[in-house]
């Protein structure tokens, strides 16, 4: 008993001690001209393509943009609800996948917080 609990907690430290994967730095493509808002995707300054859904007023300018950013183990798909009222009360929602989620690239795989943090710098910029 006192073996198994001490492979148990031994186990449990070294993992503790781990480094956790963190996606690789991309480098964008040849011919490459900068972030840019898409369709249906936001384009980073590294070339990744960040899925994007947008809920806009109607028949008016919006007087307040939303980058949504969505919680870990989520997507943007969590802003199907809030995104359309906001529309409607004259405020634009853009909601992401951020990376390592949902539909962005490297799913299942943390993007670093500077990454992230970069990421929506960009998203505010273009909006």
């Amino acid at each position: 008993m006192r073996r198994s609990l001490a492979v148990l907690l031994l186990s449990l430290t070294l993992a503790a001690c781990a480094t956790p994967a963190v996606q690789p730095v991309l480098t964008p493509p040849s011919g490459f001209t900068g972030p840019a808002l898409e369709a249906r995707t936001l384009l980073m300054d590294d070339g990744a393509r960040l899925p994007l859904a947008r809920w806009a007023p109607r028949n008016e300018e919006p007087w307040a943009v939303i980058i949504a950013l969505h919680g870990m183990n989520d997507t943007r798909a969590s802003f199907r609800l809030a995104g359309p009222w906001w529309a409607e009360h004259g405020i634009e929602t853009w909601a992401i996948d951020q990376r390592g989620f949902g539909e962005a690239p490297g799913r299942g795989v943390w993007a670093g917080e500077a990454r992230m943090t970069e990421d929506l710098r960009i998203a505010v910029d273009l909006a």
